[in-house]
């Protein structure tokens, strides 16, 4: 940056921005109905995908939101099998 400003301006709008995401993301786990059980609760990386898919393309919000739940899904999955996976690994067999 070449003023102060200007580096002043930018620094302020992204910390901004990053509050909106964080709040945006711990509303949302709070507010989680029953069917999103098997879903990790929204990130901070998430939001800021769906704000960008909502803003930057032209796909109905419908497509957006199914996109976000079925790889929400699938992250939750993928880590349940990998906990289970290292607690298989892990587990120690004591016979005397």
């Amino acid at each position: 940056m070449r003023r102060y400003d200007a580096w002043y301006r930018h620094i302020t709008l992204v910390l901004c921005a990053h509050a909106y995401l964080a709040v945006t993301a711990a509303h949302a786990k709070i507010g989680g109905t029953e069917s999103d059980d098997d879903l990790i609760p929204l990130t901070l990386g998430e939001v800021r995908r769906l704000l960008a898919h909502l803003i930057t393309t032209t796909r109905p919000f419908d497509h957006t939101h199914r996109w976000s739940r079925w790889r929400r899904r699938h992250q939750y999955r993928a880590r349940t099998a990998h906990y289970q996976q290292r607690l298989q690994l892990h587990q120690v067999r004591l016979e005397y």
